[in-house]
């Protein structure tokens, strides 16, 4: 069964651009502002991924973004929590949920995978300016207070181009 995209907006705002669409999205008011006292907060297990957002928020933003280690399922003020706590199961094994909110943001999965994807997408919500080498100047780093829980909708992933029927050189 493929899944169906749950849109619930707010008036006046628009619903983010995200690829691949997320099984359900559901926007509200305000937006989490990223800052130079925001933390990266992650559990044990999920500590690889800390460590790779901290550093691409680091790179793009040039604040001095600190990942901390704790065994929790609530983030401080002004946090980004990533967890494998909570039953996220019957997202399985790659699926995850991304609540943003006005004083924290929050990724729990079951797994590492899980938590990589939500991280994907977190990153889709920021400004472009995001995917930056260099840290980018003048930009307001926020995120739209949104709930999302997203799933694969296929056991695998894959793209295929048909060059039977479109002819492409080798060049």
């Amino acid at each position: 069964v493929i899944g169906v995209l749950s849109l619930t907006a707010v008036a006046g705002v628009s619903a983010p651009a995200i690829i691949p669409q997320p099984d359900k999205l559901e926007l509200s008011q305000g937006e989490f502002r990223l800052t130079g006292e925001t933390r990266i907060c992650a559990d044990e297990a999920s500590k690889a991924e800390g460590e790779f957002l901290a550093a691409r928020l680091r790179r793009a933003t040039g604040f001095d973004v600190k990942l901390v280690v704790k065994a929790t399922s609530e983030p401080g003020k002004g946090d980004i929590l990533m967890t494998m706590t909570g039953d996220k199961t019957a997202l399985g094994n790659e699926g995850y949920s991304l609540t943003a909110k006005t004083n924290a943001v929050v990724i729990q999965a079951a797994s590492r995978a899980g938590i990589f994807y939500g991280i994907q997408t977190l990153l889709q919500l920021l400004p472009p300016e995001v995917f930056s080498a260099v840290a980018a100047k003048d930009v307001t780093w926020s995120i739209p207070c949104v709930y999302i829980s997203d799933q694969p909708r296929f056991q695998w992933r894959g793209f295929m181009l048909d060059v039977s029927r479109h002819f492409f050189s080798k060049d």
